[in-house]
């Protein structure tokens, strides 16, 4: 059997392999060991889906001439999964226009798969999506091909703000400092809401001034992820020293507060600690994209 993955060959050897679903069990092993995810796979020339890759049984290993496999490593397989869900959301938003209850009782019925890899894929917190999307797709009735008339535009604006979250996450994977520089830039307006924050919280309206928290921890743990990947990758960050390991000792500082309840931490936080930060963050994505202040993101 001739093996290839992504287009080249490789010296698997077989041992004990009685079926094609054994090899590819195999193979699968092997490169979940290197961090790398089968895809696509086919035999001589037939594709094999991998939801379907339990048929894989059916076809004994002197049976095939050629298998060959695509492989994508964590982040390019996210990017994938991604593009998938943009899709999704895409296609859902035609059906709705055009008013097709049959797509719109299909795509409700695999909405159960977006509700729990979407957190995971956007790497944002479950409970972002159980207050605002999830329970907008709960009560409108599109999940079951009947939308509310009075929800239909409320339902729009969410898939275009989560179809923006999700393009964002595709650019911090494909263009990792050129996302990092917009997410600073994002952070940079949010100074003047971060500055409110105490009073906010002086003045009873702890709700608003929490939703300001939230989104602030989310950028915050976004850049954190774009330099820790470009880091990765071998890119010479020069960055202050411990920056990123205080930015995260922050992070952390931050949701202790805010489970334990401390407003007054929380706020202080967020005004004395992290807005110096912001602006460090600024600095330090403009010198790796190469772009002036005065050139646009």
């Amino acid at each position: 059997m001739n093996i290839l993955i992504n287009n080249e060959n490789i010296d698997f050897t077989l041992d004990k392999e009685r079926n094609a679903l054994d090899v590819y069990r195999g193979i699968a092993a092997w490169l979940e060991s290197q961090d790398y995810y089968i895809s696509e796979i086919s035999l001589d020339g037939r594709e094999i889906f991998i939801q379907n890759k339990e048929t894989l049984k059916d076809y004994a290993v002197d049976s095939i001439s050629r298998l060959e496999i695509t492989a994508l490593d964590r982040l390019q397989l996210t990017f994938r999964d991604l593009d998938t869900v943009r899709s999704y959301f895409r296609l859902y938003a035609q059906a709705l226009k055009e008013n097709n209850v049959a797509v719109m009782e299909d795509l409700g019925n695999q909405y159960s798969h977006i509700r729990t890899s979407l957190p995971e894929l956007l790497m944002m917190n479950d409970y972002v999506f159980d207050t605002t999307l999830n329970r907008l797709m709960d009560d409108s009735g599109i999940l079951k091909g009947a939308p509310a008339p009075g929800k239909i535009e409320e339902v729009l604006n969410e898939w275009s703000r989560i179809e923006t979250l999700i393009e964002g996450r595709m650019g911090e994977i494909s263009r990792p400092a050129d996302e990092g520089l917009k997410t600073s830039l994002t952070l940079k307006r949010l100074i003047p809401r971060i500055e409110e924050v105490s009073l906010l919280f002086q003045s009873g309206k702890d709700r608003e001034a929490l939703d300001i928290i939230i989104v602030l921890t989310e950028l915050l743990s976004k850049s954190v992820r774009i330099l820790s990947q470009l880091s990765d990758k071998g890119t010479e960050l020069n960055l202050p020293s411990g920056f990123i390991d205080g930015l995260n000792s922050i992070l952390s500082e931050l949701a202790e507060a805010i489970d334990s309840g401390d407003t007054i931490l929380t706020g202080d936080l967020a005004e004395y600690e992290i807005i110096p930060k912001i602006e460090t963050l600024e600095e330090i994505f403009r010198i790796l994209t190469g772009k002036q202040e005065s050139e646009p993101c």
